[in-house]
């Protein structure tokens, strides 16, 4: 199990850190992520968008997650591999299409 990629990683001098869940932890579902930065971090805030009411939509925060630049490209890389080998698996991951803007309703008088 130490050397199991899902209960342990790498430092960069190559020591093993093992895992150790929490079942108390929060586990949440988002669907949305809005990043920012400063000169020192990187902010990742997680939301649930959902529709309130027919093309009314609202954003709930789940989570705020704020790391060091470097742990950010970090994180880049462990998503990319993880990805690619999600798609060698289980094909291609589709593209979410950008809403378009709704168009200005134009009224005869």
């Amino acid at each position: 199990m130490a050397n199991d990629p899902a209960t342990s990683s790498t430092l960069p001098d190559n020591r093993k850190v093992e895992r150790a869940p929490n079942p108390a932890r929060p586990v949440f579902y988002v669907n949305n992520t809005v990043i920012e930065n400063s000169q020192v971090d990187v902010q990742l805030y997680f939301s649930f968008v959902h529709e309130v009411t027919p093309g009314k939509f609202a954003s709930v925060e789940q989570g705020l997650v704020i790391m060091a630049p470097e742990h950010a490209l970090q994180l880049i890389k462990a998503l990319q591999k993880n990805l690619d080998a999600y798609e060698a698996a289980h094909g291609k991951i589709r593209e979410i299409k950008q809403p378009e803007p709704p168009t200005e309703k134009k009224f005869l008088g």
